[in-house]
Protein backbone atom coordinates (compact mmCIF):
# COMPACT_ATOMS: atom_id res chain seq x y z
CA UNK A 1 0.00 0.00 0.00
CA UNK A 2 1.60 3.70 -0.93
CA UNK A 3 1.02 6.66 1.40
CA UNK A 4 0.46 9.81 -0.13
CA UNK A 5 1.87 13.12 1.82
CA UNK A 6 0.18 15.61 0.66
CA UNK A 7 2.83 16.72 -1.33
CA UNK A 8 2.09 18.38 -4.94
CA UNK A 9 4.43 17.20 -7.75
CA UNK A 10 5.05 19.94 -10.41
CA UNK A 11 3.99 18.79 -13.95
CA UNK A 12 7.24 17.24 -15.90
CA UNK A 13 8.88 20.07 -18.12
CA UNK A 14 8.08 20.53 -21.28
CA UNK A 15 10.86 20.94 -24.26
CA UNK A 16 10.95 24.81 -24.11
CA UNK A 17 10.87 24.38 -20.40
CA UNK A 18 14.17 22.46 -20.58
CA UNK A 19 15.81 24.59 -23.28
CA UNK A 20 15.38 27.71 -21.46
CA UNK A 21 16.73 26.02 -18.38
CA UNK A 22 19.92 24.22 -20.37
CA UNK A 23 20.51 28.22 -21.70
CA UNK A 24 20.64 29.49 -18.63
CA UNK A 25 23.01 27.06 -17.33
CA UNK A 26 25.12 27.84 -19.80
CA UNK A 27 24.74 31.31 -19.88
CA UNK A 28 25.46 31.05 -15.59
CA UNK A 29 28.70 29.12 -16.78
CA UNK A 30 29.73 31.84 -19.55
CA UNK A 31 29.47 34.38 -16.33
CA UNK A 32 31.47 32.53 -14.23
CA UNK A 33 34.27 32.10 -17.00
CA UNK A 34 34.22 35.31 -17.29
CA UNK A 35 34.94 36.63 -13.87
CA UNK A 36 38.11 34.36 -13.60
CA UNK A 37 38.93 36.07 -16.77
CA UNK A 38 38.83 39.56 -15.44
CA UNK A 39 40.76 38.25 -12.43
CA UNK A 40 43.47 36.66 -14.53
CA UNK A 41 43.57 39.86 -16.22
CA UNK A 42 43.72 41.95 -13.46
CA UNK A 43 46.64 40.08 -11.39
CA UNK A 44 48.41 40.14 -15.33
CA UNK A 45 48.27 43.57 -14.77
CA UNK A 46 49.15 44.11 -11.05
CA UNK A 47 52.64 42.13 -11.92
CA UNK A 48 53.69 44.16 -14.97
CA UNK A 49 52.90 47.42 -12.60
CA UNK A 50 55.25 45.62 -9.96
CA UNK A 51 58.25 45.36 -12.71
CA UNK A 52 57.42 48.96 -14.02
CA UNK A 53 57.82 49.93 -10.63
CA UNK A 54 60.85 47.84 -10.16
CA UNK A 55 62.08 49.80 -12.88
CA UNK A 56 61.59 53.03 -12.11
CA UNK A 57 62.74 52.46 -8.30
CA UNK A 58 66.37 51.22 -9.64
CA UNK A 59 66.43 54.31 -12.37
CA UNK A 60 65.45 56.64 -9.65
CA UNK A 61 68.26 55.15 -6.98
CA UNK A 62 70.54 55.01 -9.83
CA UNK A 63 70.16 57.96 -11.47
CA UNK A 64 72.62 56.88 -14.58
CA UNK A 65 73.74 59.54 -16.80
CA UNK A 66 71.78 62.30 -18.05
CA UNK A 67 68.72 60.39 -19.38
CA UNK A 68 67.62 58.62 -16.18
CA UNK A 69 64.37 61.02 -16.12
CA UNK A 70 63.34 60.21 -20.07
CA UNK A 71 63.93 56.46 -18.92
CA UNK A 72 62.24 56.79 -15.80
CA UNK A 73 59.16 58.59 -17.51
CA UNK A 74 58.93 55.72 -20.34
CA UNK A 75 58.47 53.57 -17.28
CA UNK A 76 56.20 55.37 -15.60
CA UNK A 77 54.00 56.06 -18.72
CA UNK A 78 54.13 52.35 -19.33
CA UNK A 79 51.94 51.87 -16.38
CA UNK A 80 48.68 54.44 -17.48
CA UNK A 81 47.59 51.01 -19.14
CA UNK A 82 47.92 48.98 -17.05
CA UNK A 83 46.16 51.02 -14.51
CA UNK A 84 43.47 51.50 -16.51
CA UNK A 85 43.21 47.83 -16.95
CA UNK A 86 42.72 47.75 -13.55
CA UNK A 87 40.07 50.52 -13.13
CA UNK A 88 37.61 48.54 -15.45
CA UNK A 89 35.93 46.89 -12.42
CA UNK A 90 32.20 47.39 -13.92
CA UNK A 91 31.08 43.67 -13.77
CA UNK A 92 27.26 42.56 -14.52
CA UNK A 93 26.44 39.61 -12.38
CA UNK A 94 23.16 38.83 -13.95
CA UNK A 95 19.21 39.29 -12.82
CA UNK A 96 18.65 40.11 -9.43
CA UNK A 97 16.77 36.94 -8.48
CA UNK A 98 14.32 38.63 -5.63
CA UNK A 99 13.07 41.40 -8.00
CA UNK A 100 12.75 38.92 -10.95
CA UNK A 101 10.46 36.77 -8.56
CA UNK A 102 8.20 39.55 -7.58
CA UNK A 103 8.10 41.16 -11.09
CA UNK A 104 7.11 37.36 -12.61
CA UNK A 105 5.06 36.28 -9.57
CA UNK A 106 1.89 36.12 -12.04
CA UNK A 107 3.13 34.85 -15.19
CA UNK A 108 4.32 31.50 -16.51
CA UNK A 109 7.30 29.77 -15.84
CA UNK A 110 8.33 29.75 -19.35
CA UNK A 111 7.69 33.72 -19.47
CA UNK A 112 9.33 33.89 -16.16
CA UNK A 113 12.61 31.78 -17.39
CA UNK A 114 13.00 33.43 -21.00
CA UNK A 115 12.79 36.71 -18.89
CA UNK A 116 15.41 36.06 -16.87
CA UNK A 117 17.79 34.17 -19.64
CA UNK A 118 17.14 37.65 -21.51
CA UNK A 119 18.95 39.41 -18.28
CA UNK A 120 21.61 36.36 -18.21
CA UNK A 121 22.25 37.43 -22.33
CA UNK A 122 22.95 40.93 -21.64
CA UNK A 123 24.96 40.35 -18.31
CA UNK A 124 27.55 37.89 -20.83
CA UNK A 125 27.20 40.33 -23.95
CA UNK A 126 28.00 43.24 -21.17
CA UNK A 127 30.80 41.48 -19.33
CA UNK A 128 32.09 40.37 -22.95
CA UNK A 129 32.64 44.06 -24.15
CA UNK A 130 34.40 45.05 -20.77
CA UNK A 131 36.69 42.03 -20.89
CA UNK A 132 37.57 43.02 -24.41
CA UNK A 133 38.68 46.15 -23.36
CA UNK A 134 40.32 44.79 -19.95
CA UNK A 135 42.28 42.87 -23.01
CA UNK A 136 43.19 45.73 -25.25
CA UNK A 137 44.36 47.78 -22.41
CA UNK A 138 46.05 44.86 -20.49
CA UNK A 139 48.41 44.02 -23.97
CA UNK A 140 49.18 48.06 -24.71
CA UNK A 141 50.54 48.46 -21.37
CA UNK A 142 52.46 44.62 -21.99
CA UNK A 143 53.81 46.30 -25.33
CA UNK A 144 54.41 50.62 -23.57
CA UNK A 145 56.42 48.36 -20.96
CA UNK A 146 58.60 46.41 -23.35
CA UNK A 147 59.21 49.38 -25.26
CA UNK A 148 60.17 51.77 -22.36
CA UNK A 149 62.58 49.01 -21.54
CA UNK A 150 64.23 48.70 -24.58
CA UNK A 151 64.30 52.46 -25.50
CA UNK A 152 65.43 53.07 -21.78
CA UNK A 153 68.26 50.27 -22.33
CA UNK A 154 69.60 51.65 -25.19
CA UNK A 155 69.32 55.53 -23.98
CA UNK A 156 71.32 54.26 -20.56
CA UNK A 157 73.81 52.35 -22.72
CA UNK A 158 74.56 54.38 -25.40
CA UNK A 159 74.34 58.23 -23.46
CA UNK A 160 76.09 57.18 -20.53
Amino acid sequence: MRVVTGAVSSPPPDDQERFIALLIGEAQTQRAIQAGTTDGYDGKALGLVAVAVAGVTALLAARPGPVWLVATLLLAGAMVPLFLTLWLRDFANGPDLGAAYEQNIEEPAVVATAQLLGELEAAVEFNNRMLQTKARFLTWGFVALLLAGAVSGVLLSVLR
